[in-house]
C-alpha cells in the first residue's frame, strides 16, 4: 500500500486528496516520521482535494513553479481530429 501524497504549504496548510480524509480531525504524518494533529479546513469531493490546517513544526514547504503558462505534452495540430466511432 502506498502512502498518500501531500503538499505542505508555507501557511500551515496541507493539500491532499479528499478520499484520504475521513473525518474533521486528522493526524498528518510527515516524511521524516513526525506526526501532527490537524483539522479539515475544506474539501471538494468532485475535484478530490482537501485542505488540512496543521502546525507543520518547521516542515519545508514546497515552492510553487515559476513557469508562466502550462505546456502541452504534444504539439497541437492545426486540423481537428475526430475521436470515437463516427457511426455510433
Amino acid at each position: 500500500m502506498s502512502r498518500p501524497r501531500r503538499i505542505v504549504l508555507s501557511n500551515g496548510r496541507v493539500l491532499t486528496n479528499a478520499h484520504n480524509v475521513r473525518s474533521d480531525q486528522v493526524t498528518v504524518t510527515f516524511a521524516d516520521g513526525r506526526a501532527a494533529e490537524g483539522r479539515l479546513a475544506g474539501r471538494d469531493i468532485d475535484a478530490d482535494l482537501a485542505v488540512i490546517e496543521v502546525d507543520t513544526g518547521g516542515a519545508a514547504a514546497l515552492p510553487w513553479a515559476s513557469e508562466p503558462a502550462p505546456r502541452s505534452a504534444r504539439p497541437s495540430s492545426p486540423w481537428p481530429i475526430p475521436a470515437g466511432a463516427a457511426c455510433g
